[in-house]
């Protein structure tokens, strides 16, 4: 069975090389109307006879048939062979589903977007529709880089609620966002309180009376044109949906916070501080809380055809009502000849009296 698992592996790494060269992303389309496709292929192993070969491709189109209006579209698909359970990990050592999806809705909303202002300094959107958090919060800075799926979206926030996250997406009214360039931002976001698949239409639901609402609001301030990068944010998130099928609303609130600061820049090598903080503000929660530390470099290396994009270590530790889970991330990205990337990464996960151990590699196309 070992034989197995570990042929399995090795399969499943030279078949990620093989789709990522034969499926390479692609975006085509004019000032009205443009579309874009990117893969993301995905090979896990426990380092013993667990493993699994997963691939997720993502579609978006957006139409602008009159400024400043524009319609959006965004759809996820995902394939997965192998072992349903890598390991037992209560925070998601990656932050593609392992789960065979074969569509799932990103979005479907409209929109505003306006710049305005004498020196066209402020900056606004809004936006209507079907929409998941993953879209709008928890995108920035060098968080992405890391697989752990507490980077996607902090456990307090996914463990507790039954909201829009990816795989599920809900119905969203309203989404706004303001930005000044001096750096300032803000956006605020409602939900239906509790989010469906698009397979059984529970999507597009929309009943706050009996799924009450979800609300994100988050406040920050960032320069990424400055030679010390520098975000910082911190958000509330609150949900009044039942605890259980036909129970009463109960209103549930969680904080959390960002920071990121740059300690280094010289001769184009960049060093960055990660922090992260949540606290889920209501008894009984499924998770309490959580805290994340990181560095990540990222060397000078523009021009080259093989290069080193960025190099990361995080401790991300979590709260649960069970156990507390403690994930120790590091991980290396790669450009190879401005086409793909690809990214080793090695999880050490304590928590529940045991240590489990897991090595990922996950090769992409993205073009944005």
């Amino acid at each position: 069975m070992k034989f197995f698992k570990g042929k399995l592996c090795l399969l499943g790494l030279l078949h990620a090389l093989a789709i990522s060269n034969t499926f390479p992303l692609y975006a085509v389309g004019n000032e009205k109307l443009n579309f874009e496709a990117s893969l993301f292929s995905e090979a896990e192993w426990n380092l013993d006879d667990r493993a699994a070969w997963m691939n997720e491709a993502a579609l978006y189109a957006i139409w602008k048939p009159v400024s400043p209006f524009f319609l959006e579209l965004g759809t996820l698909h995902t394939y997965g062979l192998g072992d349903d359970v890598v390991i037992d990990d209560l925070q998601g050592f990656s932050n593609i589903k392992n789960e065979n999806m074969a569509a799932g809705l990103r979005m479907l909303d409209l929109g505003f977007e306006n710049t305005f202002g004498a020196d066209s300094s402020h900056h606004l959107v809004f936006l209507s529709g079907v929409r998941n958090v993953n879209e709008d919060y928890f995108t920035e800075g060098n968080s992405t880089l890391f697989l752990n799926g507490s980077d996607g979206i902090f456990p307090t926030i996914a463990a507790n609620y039954e909201m829009a996250n990816f795989p599920l997406s809900g119905v969203c009214p309203i989404h706004v966002s303001y930005s000044h360039k001096v750096g300032f931002k803000a956006q605020f976001s409602l939900y239906n309180g509790i989010a469906g698949e698009l397979a059984d239409g529970s999507t597009f639901r929309f009943r706050p009376h009996r799924d009450g609402v979800t609300t994100m609001t988050e406040i920050g301030y960032s320069r990424t044109d400055v030679p010390l990068l520098m975000l910082y944010s911190v958000g509330l998130a609150t949900n009044n949906s039942p605890s259980d099928a036909g129970g009463k609303k109960r209103f549930r609130a969680t904080w959390w916070t960002q920071l990121e600061q740059g300690l280094l820049n010289k001769n184009g090598c960049r060093l960055n501080l990660l922090l992260h903080g949540s606290t889920s503000l209501n008894s009984g929660s499924n998770c309490k809380g959580y805290a994340g530390a990181g560095l990540v470099l990222n060397p000078s290396g523009s021009g080259k055809k093989v290069r080193v994009e960025s190099v990361g270590l995080k401790n991300h530790y979590a709260c649960f009502a069970d156990a507390d889970e403690c994930n120790q991330e590091l991980t290396l990205q790669m450009s190879l000849f401005d086409l793909f990337t690809v990214q080793p990464s090695f999880q050490l996960v304590e928590g529940g009296g045991s240590v489990q151990k897991v090595f990922v590699l996950r090769l992409c196309y993205e073009l944005e």
